[in-house]
Formats: C-alpha cells, sequence, structure tokens
C-alpha cells in the first residue's frame, strides 16, 4: 500500500497549479466564497492516510502552536462571518500541513521535483498559448474562467498599442500564476543540482522566464529578482552555469519581443496603470 501513497502524493503534487473548484456558497467578491478545491482535497486524504498508515510522523505540538489555536479560535467571536473566519483557518492549517507532509514524506526528492516539473508544463503551454492567440478558455473541470480583453476587470497592459491580455495560466490571476512560474524557475535550479533530468529542468527554467514575463506581474518579477539575490550563494554554484545562461537569454529574448509592452507596463504612461 506505501507505494500507492507514494503515487497519489506524487499526484498531488502535479495537479497543485489547477484550481478545479466545488463553490460552497457564491458570492459577487471572490474573497467571499466558500469553496473547496479539488487539489485540497485530494491532499487530505494524502495527508490523513500517512499519518493513520504512519507514512508520516505525526506532529509534535508545543506551545506555540496552542498559542497560536487558541487566538485563531478566540479569533472567530469578533468575525462578522464565522463560515468565511472558519474557512480561513482550514486554509492555514493547509499551508502548515502541506509544509510538514512535504519535509516529513519518505518520497525521494528527486520524484517530488519531477512531479512538479510535470505538472508545470500544461501550465505553462496553457499560458503562452493565452497571450499569443489573446483569448481563453473557460471550463468547469479544470477551473479555468473566460477572460476577454474587451471586457474591464480583465487584466491587461493598456497603452498606444491598445488592450492586451495578461497571461493567466490556470490561475485566477496573472499575479497568481507569476509567483507560480518565479517558484517553479528556482525549484528547476534545485532539479539541476540533484543531477537527474538536467535538460528537464533547463527547459522548466526557459520557458518558466518567459512565461513569467508574459504574466506582466511586476510583483513576480521582483520576487524572482530577490530570491536570486538573497540566494546568490546557492545560484552561483559552477552547476548552475548553463542555468543562468538559459534563464538570461530566455528573458532578454522575451523583453525584445514585447518591449512597447513592457514600456506600458513599467513606465506607467498609460492612465490604466
Amino acid at each position: 500500500m506505501k507505494k500507492y501513497w507514494d503515487y497519489l502524493l506524487l499526484v498531488w503534487l502535479a495537479l497543485i497549479p489547477w484550481a478545479t473548484v466545488l463553490i460552497i456558497r457564491d458570492a459577487p467578491i471572490e474573497y467571499n466564497k466558500l469553496v473547496l478545491y479539488t487539489s485540497e482535497l485530494l491532499f487530505w486524504l494524502v495527508f490523513v492516510w500517512g499519518l493513520v498508515a504512519r507514512y508520516i510522523p505525526r506532529p509534535n505540538f508545543d506551545w506555540r502552536f496552542y498559542l497560536a489555536a487558541g487566538w485563531l479560535i478566540i479569533s472567530l467571536t469578533w468575525a462578522s462571518d464565522i463560515l468565511l473566519a472558519l474557512q480561513s483557518i482550514r486554509f492555514l492549517a493547509l499551508a502548515a500541513s502541506m509544509v510538514w507532509l512535504l519535509q516529513k514524506n519518505s518520497v525521494p526528492r528527486v520524484k517530488q521535483l519531477l512531479a512538479l516539473g510535470i505538472g508545470f508544463l500544461p501550465v505553462i503551454g496553457l499560458g503562452v498559448a493565452q497571450f499569443f492567440l489573446q483569448t481563453t478558455w473557460a471550463t468547469k473541470w479544470l477551473g479555468l474562467g473566460a477572460h476577454s480583453v474587451v471586457e474591464p476587470g480583465t487584466s491587461v497592459v493598456v497603452g498606444e498599442f491598445g488592450r492586451w491580455l495578461r497571461a493567466y495560466g490556470s490561475f485566477p490571476h496573472p499575479n497568481i500564476f507569476g509567483g507560480y512560474l518565479a517558484l517553479m524557475v528556482l525549484i528547476s535550479a534545485v532539479g539541476i543540482k540533484t543531477n537527474r533530468y538536467r535538460w528537464f529542468w533547463l527547459v522548466v527554467a526557459g520557458f518558466g522566464c518567459a512565461g513569467l514575463i508574459f504574466t506582466f506581474s511586476r510583483s513576480a518579477w521582483l520576487g524572482l529578482i530577490v530570491a536570486l539575490l538573497f540566494g546568490w550563494k546557492y545560484f552561483r554554484d559552477e552547476q548552475l552555469r548553463l542555468w543562468f545562461g538559459v534563464i538570461t537569454m530566455t528573458i532578454a529574448v522575451s523583453v525584445i519581443l514585447v518591449w512597447h509592452l513592457i514600456v506600458g507596463r513599467t513606465l506607467l504612461v498609460s492612465v490604466n496603470e
């Protein structure tokens, strides 16, 4: 049974970018909706199964955990929407449990990284297609919404060239997609340093940087730059010379390709910006 649990963990890692969701309570504002993600359901199955079968160790809680948990419970007393507050607590528990599972499971890191990389491929393919075809495709089964470039509220770059759709990928906003791509570029460096599937990770790094440019997410751009600066000792490793060359060349070519859009996004010459 252990091997089936391992496979299920890898499937969950590959499906993380997809936002297929059950809307329990709809609302005009996205943040007021009560939702349950299918990837979240899969995670809880993996997590609970792993605890019961002892594939992962049980967490050891100390006073800091009980203090935080107590504060969260007390905060429910002044919440204007109890169900929404409980959902936020669930998301916090989900994040903490994800960190614990990824640290404590016995699946080799190489396989975990590869699962993330495989899950990345259809997402980046979708994002690049959205940018060049200037359209999105809605399907509830994959959690994809339609975003028309002519509709107000759609994330676009505006200038003398008109309205240009930013890449959404499989996410609800280009900024979230950009954050995911920045993270995958960094993960590709870790993958290369495992000395396995090096060319695969170079492809991930290259397409990740191109997609990152096409999101026009300034916060994601800044996030990647800051991460590279703070992790300079790690990223300047001789093993990553080719990796640095790939991301530098990809960024340079992508910026030249969409230079007029970059100017419109960064110099704030548009009323929209």
